[in-house]
């Protein structure tokens, strides 16, 4: 009965160290991080993701129409009313699809807003004269997250 336990032993031993193998080789294959050292790169930065709820983006009562300054510098004047559940506004951004540009101004800073003051120029540099202009305004969130776009028309005098 020894001779038998004697020539299982070495078998037995080896087991553990057959098992460490065959995980190491399964963890190497499945490119699974072991708890040191980093995942492998894929060469592409990730965006980080919006956090947070997008903002309620409930009005935007803008003027109708703006006269030009003596620099030809039209300024929208108007007000904002929106809500955040769980973040606050940061910025708000303008687009301006007929010139092709995106602005971003600061907001204020709080989750709520009712009839918030907000103005800002437009100047279209010789590309737009007297008539309608469309833009957007957008809310985004300290976190990133954006309010669905509120689409206005200005009519540029």
């Amino acid at each position: 009965m020894q001779h038998l336990l004697r020539a299982a032993a070495p078998r037995a031993a080896a087991l553990p160290a057959l098992v460490l193998v065959i995980v190491g080789v399964v963890v190497a294959a499945c490119n699974i991080p072991t708890g040191s050292g980093t995942a492998p790169s894929t060469g592409t930065p990730a965006t980080p993701a919006a956090s947070g709820d997008p903002p309620d983006f409930e009005a935007a009562n803008m003027t109708a129409s703006a006269a030009a300054d003596s620099n030809g510098v039209y300024t929208i004047f108007g007000s904002l009313t929106y809500e955040c559940d769980d973040d606050i506004v940061q910025t708000v951004q303008v687009d301006v699809p007929v010139l092709g540009k995106s602005y971003q101004y600061p907001a204020n800073g709080q989750s709520d807003a009712y009839g918030w003051p907000f103005s800002f120029p437009l100047a279209p540099n010789g590309l737009l004269g007297p008539g309608d202009a469309d833009y957007t305004l957008t809310l985004i969130t300290k976190g990133g997250a954006q309010s669905t776009p509120m689409a206005e028309t200005v009519t540029l005098q």
